[in-house]
């Protein structure tokens, strides 16, 4: 049987250690069985990923600057530059690898189902929550 898992699942361990993810994966190649993932949670992921790395890199930034605002007698080195969106892809490959995913495992967008999920979104159903959000 195949499984499909949503962004919230991979938001709690973003590096995928948790025993969580080794059963999932075992299972997944005792049974023949495939993850499946739809293309909105692939981008999903990559958003809150590119998010946490900005959010954490200038958490980062902030403690370096304060500590270089207190130091009289040793020379910090300069914080090392990122590359975001390159992160952010290499990131979205990691998890192909660890999950054994790739681009067949894509569920690809249907336009034709926009008009719909924006109909639920105004009304609040389902999948959607009474504020209409986790469209």
């Amino acid at each position: 049987m195949d499984a499909i898992i949503d962004a919230n699942i991979i938001r709690r361990d973003l590096k995928l250690k948790d025993k969580n993810f080794e059963v999932l994966v075992d299972y997944l190649g005792r049974t023949n069985s495939k993850l499946i993932l739809p293309s909105i949670v692939v981008e999903e992921i990559k958003g809150l990923y590119k998010r946490v790395l900005e959010e954490r890199y200038d958490e980062y930034k902030n403690s370096i600057e304060k500590l270089k605002s207190t130091l009289l007698f040793l020379e910090m080195p300069e914080s090392p530059d990122l590359e975001i969106e390159n992160d952010s892809e290499r990131y979205i490959d990691f998890l192909h690898k660890k999950l054994g995913t790739n681009s067949d495992n894509i569920i690809p967008y249907k336009n034709e189902y926009l008009p719909e999920l924006v109909k639920r979104a105004i009304e609040r159903k389902k999948p959607l929550d009474n504020k209409g959000q986790q469209f």
